[in-house]
């Protein structure tokens, strides 16, 4: 019981971090969403070939949370999910600076490898750490991290589009995450060490229902 209340004692920073994560990670993918005729000008292709990327970057979300889901449990989640705010911050960057369709469909592929891993890897270390009878609803405010992302990328579509910046829109967005991620990668480094196995199966379940409500 003891070791449980310890586990507890860095859920604040860990709850930080998770929703920052998701918030940033759904920033991008919502940015491609509100913007996707323009984006279609921009590489002269139809309107459906960018939803194609919509299509494949939440067809890539699985692969993510099972790849980094697989080294979570051997290594800890920590370094992993530290990997991951860096790994979807480049993706984002390179995104907006993709030269032709092509590249900018790898891109968006790679983005969900990050975007699924981002929130397995975050969820589950925030949920070990949160008091057990508190954990219904923070999952819920962990989650809505989401839905504040999605906010976040309607503001800045809705100003550009003020400014009539068309396409910048979402060359535009990537500054946010990055210069948000590096302060969120410092909430991770300063959580307390992970709980052995046999305190991650207590929480086990409730993890795995979040996980799904996703």
């Amino acid at each position: 019981m003891n070791h449980l209340q310890e586990q507890s004692d860095g859920h604040r920073a860990a709850l930080v971090a998770g929703f920052l994560g998701w918030t940033f990670v759904a920033f991008d993918f919502f940015l491609v969403v509100v913007t996707l005729t323009a984006i279609a000008r921009e590489f002269h292709r139809p309107d459906k070939a960018i939803a194609l990327s919509i299509a494949l970057t939440l067809g890539f979300r699985p692969v993510g949370a099972l790849i980094f889901g697989l080294i979570a449990d051997r290594y800890g989640r920590r370094p992993p999910l530290m990997f991951v705010l860096v790994f979807y911050s480049v993706i984002e960057v390179l995104s907006g600076l993709a030269p032709n369709y092509a590249t900018f469909m790898v891109l968006r592929s790679l983005f969900g490898i990050g975007m699924g891993a981002q929130w397995g890897l975050g969820a589950s270390l925030a949920m070990e750490k949160v008091p057990r009878g508190r954990r219904g609803v923070l999952s819920g405010l962990l989650q809505e991290g989401y839905a504040v992302g999605y906010l976040l990328a309607a503001i800045c579509s809705l100003m550009t589009s003020v400014a009539t910046l068309g396409i910048t829109t979402v060359w535009l967005g990537w500054p946010l995450t990055v210069t948000a991620e590096p302060p969120n990668v410092r909430f991770v480094t300063r959580l307390e060490p992970e709980a052995p196995p046999h305190v991650a199966r207590e929480w086990a379940s409730t993890t795995a229902a979040v996980t799904c409500a996703a």
